[in-house]
């Protein structure tokens, strides 16, 4: 539970759902299927917010590119957006 100023009511985090794990941005096993799976069901009952943004130093994006497999994204300037990667509000379902 988080409460952002002192007094507020605590609410549940927001839920993420990324396939790049940690630092190393090492690809979930079966991410990608997993991934898929994720937007189909997590559609049917709230909205999603597509798109997660994870920052990678210009030195890693060789070997972070070698991880992202068949995920589709776009390098941005400062790292590489996750275009199916996604969070959502937390809510009842």
């Amino acid at each position: 539970m988080v409460a952002e100023a002192l007094g507020e009511a605590s609410r549940p985090p927001v839920a993420l759902v990324n396939p790049l794990r940690g630092r190393r941005f090492t690809l979930a096993e079966e991410g990608e299927r997993a991934l898929e799976r994720a937007l189909a069901f997590y559609g049917r009952f709230a909205e999603l917010h597509l798109g997660v943004f994870r920052p990678v130093p210009e030195a890693e994006r060789p070997k972070v590119a070698g991880r992202l497999s068949g995920l589709k994204h776009r390098w941005e300037r400062e790292g590489v957006l996750l275009e199916e990667a996604f969070w959502l509000e937390p809510g009842p379902f």
